[in-house]
Parts: structure tokens; C-alpha cells; sequence
């Protein structure tokens, strides 16, 4: 999702920068403890601990390989269950959204008949090209493979917020700031 953005950041030669790819819980608790500048979340955070802005919403959407029987269309949630869901580790913000949107329609993950715990992204979308398994994520997720489609369950039509989450200091503000000014 920030690949493009980094790439542009970058282009200066005098710009430096470390990313790491981790769940919300541990950015946040890397934040909390002065690891880091500045973290995208695309989780729920505490608003009244961090300072935050808006980088951009993001559909929440299925994502299944192309040959798969979903593949580009909206399904009634009954019909997910016997699907092999492949889920992101506890801590992670689509893990929490997922969870959020079964409970709001009375379901739970222990409807699935199987489940598959994985914390990479890059694995998730190279396993659902196989076409034996879907996840939830955001639209970013698989937006530049050409092996993977979107579906929709009826009654989901969910965009979530990325924020460049902070703490409430001038530096940090500042390290936002910089980096926010290479986004197009």
C-alpha cells in the first residue's frame, strides 16, 4: 500500500528511512516505546494516547484467486463457511475487522470450517492463488496481482481508515509532515 509512497520519499537523495511491516499491537506498543517516528495503522488505536491524521479509507473486501467460485461476485455470508479462511495473527487491525463484522452480523470465526493463521500478507495472497481459500482485506492488499480477485458478502460494504498514527510531539508532527508531503 505505502510502496509508491516510500519510492517517491526516496527519490531525494538525502532521505533516509526504515520501514517495518508489523500488526497494529506491535507498532503501537513499538511507538509507545520510542522505536519508532511514526506508524500507518490501519487498526483501531486509542485516540485519546496518540495524535493521528488521515492517510486514506480503504475497502474491506474479499479477496480469493481468479478461478476461484467467488471470484467477482457478492455471495450471501452463509455461503462462506466452508471456505478455507486464511487469517491474519491475533493483534492485526483486519484480523479485529473481520471479527468486528461477523459479531455485528451475529457470527463468530468458529463458524469457519477451517482457518488458517498466517501474519504475512505476501504468503496470503500467494496461497490464495492456488483458488482453495479466501480472506478479508483491504482492496490494496490485492490490487497489483493479476492472479486474484475481489468478492462481496451481502451487506458488507465496509471502508476502513489508514492513519499515520503519533505521539502528540513536535518531532514526530514533523515526521509525519515530511513524510505525508510525498503522498500522491
Amino acid at each position: 500500500m505505502i510502496g509508491d509512497h516510500v519510492s517517491a520519499f526516496l527519490s531525494e537523495p538525502d532521505h533516509h528511512i526504515s520501514v517495518t511491516v508489523e500488526n497494529t499491537e506491535t507498532l503501537l506498543t513499538d511507538l509507545s516505546a520510542g522505536k519508532i517516528d511514526f506508524a500507518l495503522i490501519e487498526g483501531y488505536f486509542d485516540r485519546s494516547r496518540y495524535a493521528a491524521r488521515l492517510y486514506r479509507k480503504e475497502p474491506f473486501v474479499g479477496l480469493c484467486g481468479k478461478g476461484h467460485i467467488f471470484a467477482n461476485k457478492t455471495i450471501p455470508i452463509d455461503k462462506i463457511w466452508d471456505q478455507n479462511l486464511l487469517l491474519r495473527e491475533e493483534g492485526s487491525g483486519t484480523r479485529d475487522i473481520l471479527g468486528q463484522l461477523l459479531a455485528e452480523s451475529n457470527h463468530s470465526f468458529s463458524e469457519f470450517e477451517r482457518i488458517t493463521t498466517i501474519n504475512n500478507f505476501g504468503l496470503i495472497t500467494r496461497l490464495l492463488e492456488n483458488n482453495n481459500c479466501i480472506t478479508f482485506a483491504y482492496r490494496a492488499v490485492g490490487e497489483n496481482n493479476s492472479s486474484l480477485s475481489e468478492f462481496h458478502v451481502m451487506g458488507w460494504d465496509i471502508s476502513r481508515e489508514f492513519n499515520y498514527v503519533y505521539l502528540d510531539t513536535p518531532f514526530s508532527e514533523y515526521a509525519v509532515e515530511v513524510f505525508s508531503g510525498y503522498y500522491k
